[in-house]
């Protein structure tokens, strides 16, 4: 909080000796300038948890004589790579300006709201893979649904497992800010939906819940769902897609029946792996071999 005089540096008298204050001092005159003498929110990593904001609370409070002056504070987990701790010494920093010209920005905020906010993350390949995946499916099933259910959107949802997801995801938002609950019950949502896709009752106003759902929860809480235009336009391409390689795919499968059939499980697995270099994903089930592209 008070630093002794330095030859050369700013200082002035005191009752604890001639001096200056901390550089914590810097924090208390921007928020007080900038935001006045109490603001909501002050957000910050946890290596500035002590004595950092320990030391900004105490000056604040005396000079203004407001306790608090903050209402809330939010420290945030730090960014590891590959068990490291991020840092330009290490020579693993970028920026998120330069994460982006690699991965989607959807993607990568799927990846990094993917724990609690106060845990530390640790960025890495199989992370960006994962979550891909996972926002994949998110993607896939609401394009889809958006096209089947058209305009019946009726902007709420009545089916009892939306009702229970939505509880669920808003108790974990309420258990401070746990992203990682709510996310694990927009999965449960997007598994939900895609069966409904797959399955014979396509009921557009039912899937048109979904829809409605995932905007409100997705989009607007978690900020994890792109504009209906773009989904879409995603979606058209699909199609598009889909529809150029139909025969080849068609006739992949038929020679991964056949090695099934005979038991040759290693050119059935060459041939799946062949049709995901394609982009295409397999699903085999009770109801037969169904295919869709990514």
């Amino acid at each position: 909080l008070w630093k002794s005089a330095k030859e050369g540096e700013p200082s002035w008298d005191s009752p604890w000796g001639h001096g200056r204050p901390g550089w914590h001092i810097e924090c208390s005159a921007m928020s007080l300038k900038h935001l006045g003498e109490r603001f909501d929110i002050h957000g910050g990593g946890t290596d500035l948890l002590f004595p950092h904001h320990e030391a900004e609370i105490f000056q604040s409070e005396c000079c203004l004589g407001h306790d608090p002056v903050v209402q809330y504070w939010l420290h945030n987990g730090m960014i590891n790579v590959d068990g490291e701790k991020m840092s330009k010494s290490e020579g693993n920093f970028w920026t998120v300006s330069e994460a982006l010209q690699n991965v989607d920005p959807l993607v990568l905020r799927y990846a990094l709201i993917n724990a609690p906010y106060r845990q530390p993350v640790d960025f890495n390949t199989v992370m960006i893979e994962d979550s891909s995946s996972h926002y994949g499916r998110l993607l896939s099933s609401y394009s889809e649904a958006l096209h089947v259910s058209k305009e019946s959107h009726i902007g709420q949802y009545e089916i009892e497992s939306l009702n229970i997801s939505s509880e669920r995801l808003i108790n974990g938002m309420n258990d401070d800010f746990n992203t990682r609950k709510a996310l694990v019950e927009i999965q449960v949502v997007v598994k939900e939906l895609a069966s409904l896709l797959q399955s014979n009752d396509r009921d557009p106003i039912r899937i048109g819940e979904y829809v409605t759902w995932l905007e409100e929860f997705a989009g607007g809480v978690l900020g994890i769902l792109p504009p209906r235009k773009s989904a879409s336009e995603f979606y058209e391409n699909k199609l598009s897609r889909r529809s150029e390689i139909e025969s080849e795919v068609e006739r992949l499968l038929e020679m991964r029946d056949v090695a099934r059939e005979s038991k040759d499980w290693s050119k059935s697995d060459k041939i799946r792996d062949e049709l995901h270099e394609m982009g295409v994903v397999v699903e085999d089930g009770p109801e037969g071999t169904r295919w869709h592209v990514l």
